[in-house]
């Protein structure tokens, strides 16, 4: 495996624009109204996540791996996935050069990250 001397880099710039005062109160509006509906989210989810394991609790409790109740359905998923291992790749014989070729790269969905302040910076 040969080293390359190219180098891809990234530079991001700082600039400031000037808004006029109805579009700062619109950008205000929305941003915060994004932060709100965000924290309702994450509470919501936790709300979620803890009636889950209540549920998970009461079903094995009752000793099924899953049930039906007026309506409602109760099912323990259990999650197996597949990924692929480099290191074993390579282990078993395969070169780290043809994997690198074999590697495509597509553009995922495009969207707007908005940091609320106060918040972990990237935390979605």
């Amino acid at each position: 495996m040969s080293l390359s001397t190219a180098v891809t880099t990234t530079i991001t710039t700082t600039e400031t624009v000037k808004l006029p005062p109805k579009q700062m109160v619109m950008l205000r509006k929305k941003l915060t109204l994004g932060a709100e509906l965000h924290l309702q989210e994450k509470v919501a989810k936790a709300a979620k996540a803890k009636a889950a394991a209540e549920v998970r609790a009461l079903r094995e409790v009752i000793g099924v791996e899953g049930l039906a109740f007026e309506g409602f359905t109760v099912k323990n998923v259990t999650s197996l996935r597949d990924y692929f291992d480099k290191q074993k790749f390579v282990e078993l014989g395969g070169s780290i050069e043809t994997y690198n070729n074999a590697v495509v790269k597509k553009p995922g969905t495009a969207y707007e990250r908005i940091t609320a302040p106060g918040d972990k910076q990237g935390e979605d």
